[in-house]
């Protein structure tokens, strides 16, 4: 169920958009209302009241969303707030959010912004396999703004809609879990896999569909680098770049998923954070080695490792203008041709080449050293 309204505040017109998220058969006891915007005098803070009803009294998940558009669009998640937002959140009168506006985002025309409420209850999300996260179908800014530390060339900042849900595997594909797909010598090592080609990788998806009875989502041709991806298949597959940039930031915006522009090699990803670091970071531990998947905490949507450990095969042919394929469902697919594309980092390279923007390609018919892959399937 969806409700929405709009209020405007004293002086400027901010419309507060109220989205409801809930199962069909409880929508009716999931409710916001009596929402206030109230700017904060001598600062660029609002401040967000609204009342809050939910099903049995259960805690719910709030979030703020930005529209610089209207409210055509609604790209950037509100992170520089506190109050009654994010997980957890029970119901009550008055429940309340202060949103520093100059922090997330500075120049926005007041004309133009738009506040979304979102209530979240999860009830009427899909169930996905064990290991499996759902990620939601959304739009966000994919690539990297000008300024951000670490910055490359080929990350030009652009909004992206997903129109689709999947479901991502929570961690980097094990050598356990791969040689109980694939076969050969046994093992219960919980560390990522690594020396997968990109034909390797797509295989492995084909595999582990078949295992569990799904339709498998590649046609795979003699030679490298000839593999045709049949959307309409219910199996597993690499994700798209952009699949994967959503599901890392995960709402974020920021350099990294904790939604700053510093990651901690010491407590928050496994690369070599004793050297190199960026601008106004502090140095942390080098460990040298893959480590165990789920080392380290969760990204908001419960995936581990996005950063580091392991560079993770996507779908795509590389392409250096990726912000010329469209903003609904971009791919980028060149058959035979063209290198692909892998995400994410790894253990033995610096925080730059961990970032959730961060792109680059090799060659896909290489089994080398530091790759592996994170499944994904469409969700139903």
């Amino acid at each position: 169920m969806r409700a929405h309204g709009l209020r405007p505040t004293r002086t400027i017109i901010l419309a507060l958009w109220i989205m409801l998220v809930a199962g069909a058969a409880a929508a009716a006891e999931l409710a916001v209302s009596n929402v206030q915007v109230t700017p904060l005098p001598f600062s660029a803070a609002y401040d967000v009241t609204y009342d809050l009803q939910t099903v049995d009294d259960l805690p719910v998940t709030i979030t703020l969303l930005v529209s610089s558009d209207g409210g055509l669009t609604f790209p950037l998640t509100c992170t520089t707030v506190e109050g009654d937002v994010g997980d957890g959140v029970l119901p009550g009168i008055a429940r309340h959010i202060v949103w520093n506006a100059a922090a997330d985002a500075p120049g926005l025309n007041g004309q133009t912004l738009r506040v979304r409420v979102e209530a979240d209850d999860h009830r009427g999300d899909p169930v996905p396999p064990t290991g499996f996260a759902y990620v939601p179908a959304g739009t966000f800014e994919m690539g990297s703004p000008v300024g951000e530390p670490g910055r490359a060339t080929n990350e030009a900042l652009h909004p992206v809609t997903l129109t689709r849900g999947f479901f991502i595997s929570k961690y980097e594909v094990t050598m356990q879990r791969w040689y109980e797909v694939m076969g050969g010598t046994p093992s219960t090592a919980q560390i990522p896999m690594n020396y997968i080609a990109w034909d390797d990788a797509v295989r492995y998806c084909n595999a582990l569909s078949a295992l569990e009875g799904l339709t498998p989502a590649y046609v795979i041709g003699a030679g490298t680098n000839n593999v045709t991806w049949n959307q309409a298949a219910d199996g597993y597959r690499l994700p798209t770049e952009a699949e994967w940039e959503y599901a890392c930031r995960a709402g974020t915006v920021m350099a990294f998923h904790n939604d700053t522009n510093c990651l901690s090699s010491d407590t928050e990803a496994n690369y070599r954070g004793n050297t190199l670091q960026l601008t106004g970071c502090a140095l942390g531990v080098f460990r040298n080695a893959r480590l165990a998947v789920g080392s380290f905490p969760a990204n908001a949507w419960g995936l581990y490792d996005m950063h580091g450990n392991i560079l993770e095969w996507v779908w795509d042919t590389y392409r250096t203008d990726y912000q010329n394929l469209g903003a609904i469902d971009p791919v980028c697919d060149l058959g035979v041709t063209g290198y692909r594309v892998f995400r994410g980092g790894r253990w033995n390279i610096d925080a730059r080449y961990c970032r959730s923007a961060y792109r680059y390609f090799y060659y896909p018919g290489d089994s080398v050293a530091n790759f592996g892959l994170r499944p994904v399937r469409w969700a139903p």
